[in-house]
């Protein structure tokens, strides 16, 4: 609706205001669009065949992969076959009746939603903050058991340190949540004494993710490579030569961003085994595609210095004049795109569910997508910040040194990567502990004491005679003997089907296609 007003009326240069709220709600609701919308599609298909046993998680995510692609490939089907022969004006107003009519279309079908969710703990975050805030007059805990457990006590999740015990990974301005873990002496047991409690695993598990948006901070420069590469790489294609064909250099540029998509979804099913998803294979993979994206920024400053040589050369004042300059000049760079996209996107999300617990993974999919959507609303402001290299057409604008900035700052940016990685690995031991005591089940202290009784009764029980007389105990038939700790008597293994074919292939094909449909609209935006 902001658009719509800041395209209807007539002195746009006084109503920036509008379009850089607007930029914010769509980066907003795009980086949330994963993250939430996906994730509830996911979990009414999980619900819908919850009677299905053998529906593998496997399965359920390919199937949801369908329905999504298909829902995304639509819509870029419309936006590049009908919304690109329209002005921005009815554009936009098209898109807000779309978005008005889906979300009644949504409503209406609140009651036909399965309201069942699973316990992924999604909250826990907020709970900690709000358990360490309601406890921050107290005193940091003297001894473990000042603090409640999940299950028995881990000397690896915390240090003493000045006769205090301190809950380990160490955060920095973030130790004061060690205390959402400390024991209160109960009053009266009343609901919001249980919820301010949490235990020192859940703690742990929200320090784990704390120590990776530093790591996280650093592709912000990424994203606004991705966000130039949209927008000023089309631009260059303004005076460049067809070489192979008579018609507008327009094909030949859809051409690059097919082979830019094709590369951007290849390379990841390219690192399929296990050894190419370790941690830190997946970490100098990131690494390589930020070198990849410098060397795309370099490429693309090149080719600028270069083309806006030819224009002073040859006087040419109209901006849809062709130079003797050929559009393969771009090829480069388009390519260093795609493997900067398929390096780092797809090396991002291995690295968050290998180092983030079950319970963490909505929020970190949300912030992760809104680092990589920063681009898309921070290159509006760097934009105004350099206004002096852009003028009213591309030739008379320096996009040069807006590709030469990028390229510095990706270094600086790859620096703070290196480093941050390096400081992050010392936390890979308590993030296992932590995934490891989030599948543990809940143990209290009566049940360690009851556990502790128990063990000592069989070692007594083992003392006794054997030719004691069973048939007395009938329960004590070897069909009633226990199946180990935590292994329930009636559990009975799932059967195994392999993948299908088809719902492991098609989300593929199906992404690289919404993704090419993707491109294709910028360029028919910019016609």
């Amino acid at each position: 609706m902001l658009l719509w007003c800041s395209a209807h009326s007539s002195s746009i240069r006084t109503h920036y205001g509008p379009i850089y709220v607007a930029a914010f709600a769509v980066a907003l609701g795009k980086c949330g669009l994963d993250s939430i919308l996906k994730e509830f599609l996911s979990e009414q298909l999980i619900e819908g065949e919850k009677e299905n046993s053998y529906e593998s998680e496997a399965q359920i995510e390919g199937r949801t992969n369908v329905w999504w692609c298909i829902a995304s490939i639509s819509g870029s089907a419309i936006a590049v076959f009908w919304l690109s022969y329209v002005t921005w004006e009815r554009t936009f107003l098209a898109c807000n009746v779309m978005m008005g009519a889906s979300l009644l279309l949504f409503l209406c079908g609140f009651k036909f939603y399965c309201p069942e969710r699973h316990n992924r703990n999604s909250h826990v975050i907020f709970k900690v903050f709000k358990a360490a805030i309601s406890k921050r007059y107290l005193a940091y805990p003297g001894t473990p058991t000042q603090l409640s457990w999940k299950s028995e006590p881990n000397l690896k999740l915390y240090e003493e340190k000045n006769s205090q015990i301190l809950l380990l990974p160490k955060v920095f301005w973030f130790r004061w949540l060690d205390k959402a873990a400390v024991t209160v002496e109960k009053t009266s047991s009343s609901p919001q004494e249980e919820e301010n409690l949490c235990s020192v695993e859940q703690v742990t598990q929200v320090k784990c993710f704390l120590t990776l948006i530093p790591l996280w901070t650093t592709f912000l420069a990424y994203s606004l490579v991705q966000a130039t590469g949209n927008t000023f790489f089309i631009e260059q294609s303004s005076n460049l030569k067809n070489t192979f064909t008579q018609k507008d250099a327009r094909v030949l540029l859809v051409a690059f961003f097919v082979l830019n998509s094709f590369l951007r979804f290849i390379i990841p099913r390219l690192f399929w085994s296990e050894k190419a998803r370790n941690p830190n294979v997946t970490l100098v993979k990131i690494g390589v595609g930020m070198i990849c994206s410098i060397l795309c920024c370099i490429a693309a400053w090149q080719v600028e210095v270069h083309r806006l040589k030819e224009i002073e050369r040859l006087q040419i004042k109209n901006q849809f004049d062709t130079i003797s300059m050929s559009i393969l000049w771009l090829l480069p760079q388009f390519i260093l795109l795609g493997l900067t996209e398929g390096l780092v996107e797809e090396g991002l999300q291995e690295f968050f569910s290998k180092h983030v617990t079950k319970s963490m993974w909505n929020a970190g999919q949300l912030l992760t997508g809104c680092i990589l959507s920063f681009g898309n609303f921070f290159s509006i402001p760097c934009v105004q910040l350099v206004r002096s290299w852009f003028k009213g057409t591309i030739n008379d604008s320096h996009l040069d040194r807006y590709f030469l900035t990028l390229a510095i700052l990706s270094s600086v940016f790859l620096c703070f990567y290196v480093y941050a990685s390096i400081s992050n690995s010392k936390y890979a031991d308590i993030r296992d502990l932590s995934k490891e005591a989030e599948l543990a089940p809940n143990v209290s202290i009566e049940e360690v004491e009851m556990k502790d009784e128990m063990s000592l009764a069989s070692s007594s029980a083992r003392n006794t005679p054997l030719n004691e007389d069973l048939d007395d105990h009938p329960s004590h038939s070897i069909l009633n003997l226990p199946q180990g700790d935590g292994v329930e008597g009636n559990t009975k293994p799932l059967p195994t089907r392999n993948h299908s074919f088809l719902w492991t292939k098609v989300p593929i094909v199906m992404g690289f296609t919404h993704h090419l449909y993707s491109r294709l609209a910028n360029v028919e935006m910019t016609d």
